[in-house]
């Protein structure tokens, strides 16, 4: 992990397919990114406090997010595309991290989706829950038909199965799971689209990281 002279980067990937290309500068000091706007967000490695990356797969497609917060500031680097961009993104993510371990060796990286996004996707699992429980009330009414109480319940089976599966998975009470940010570094380095040394959260079967 140790790194001598290391010569400044720039990074250009599409975030997003209707997204403009970003542009992402990593040096021995700090990482930049220019904004929609044309200005420059900036974030010295030696005021970051707290590091998150979280990769969420849905459908077959992975959003990632590298979130660094310290000095009241917060960095975010996001990217949902595949192919050259995420390889391009996740090269900027590993040479931030890199340089970010060298200045502050004593952080370790989160792992997994933010307080706010988990606490939506409960609530979600919540709703959900409620519903399931709707169609089980349906599956108890005695006027329907044997096979409308039947098929009331299987879908009741599955709502709550649903529900209960977000709850569990994105508890926002949870505490996210860490590594050092070598490992991380090693993780995403030797990976090609498909995580490798940790799980994704996938929203599809809802399997938690």
């Amino acid at each position: 992990m140790t790194s001598f002279n290391f010569t400044p980067r720039n990074y250009v990937y599409k975030a997003a397919i209707a997204a403009a290309p970003r542009h992402v500068l990593v040096d021995e000091q700090s990482i930049t990114r220019r904004t929609r706007s044309g200005r420059t967000r900036i974030m010295y490695f030696r005021d970051v406090e707290k590091v998150r990356f979280s990769e969420i797969v849905q459908h077959d497609t992975h959003y990632f997010a590298l979130v660094l917060q310290g000095g009241g500031e917060r960095f975010t680097l996001t990217s949902s595309l595949e192919d050259d961009h995420a390889a391009t993104y996740l090269r900027a993510v590993c040479d931030c991290l890199k340089q970010l371990h060298l200045a502050r060796p004593d952080l370790d990286v989160q792992l997994g989706a933010g307080f706010s996004y988990r606490l939506m996707l409960s609530c979600i699992g919540i709703f959900t829950l409620g519903i399931g429980g709707g169609f089980f009330l349906m599956a108890s009414i005695s006027d329907l038909s044997a096979m409308a109480r039947l098929s009331s319940a299987l879908m009741g089976l599955g709502s709550v199965f649903s529900g209960a599966s977000l709850i569990a998975s994105f508890n926002p009470l949870r505490k996210l799971p860490g590594c050092r940010l070598p490992e991380l570094v090693k993780s995403l380095e030797t990976r090609n689209g498909v995580s490798a040394g940790y799980k994704a959260i996938k929203l599809g079967d809802v399997v938690a990281s």
